[in-house]
């Protein structure tokens, strides 16, 4: 086991979405291109239907939809 804190609260897909969309408004970066790989995919999956606007291009790779 590592040694990092646990949060409080679960984190969950979608916190994750508006947690990258804090720092990219922090960084002033408003469209991006997203690749998600295995968990990341599902992130990258949700980033685009939250956010699509805020996309360029997005990129799966290794995630099982069903």
């Amino acid at each position: 086991q590592g040694d990092s804190s646990c949060p409080d609260e679960p984190h969950f897909v979608p916190d994750f979405c508006d947690y990258l969309t804090g720092i990219l408004d922090h960084l002033g970066i408003e469209r991006i291109h997203v690749m998600g790989i295995s968990y990341g995919g599902f992130i990258a999956l949700d980033y685009g239907r939250l956010y699509q606007e805020r996309l360029h291009t997005l990129t799966l790779s290794g995630i099982l939809l069903s």
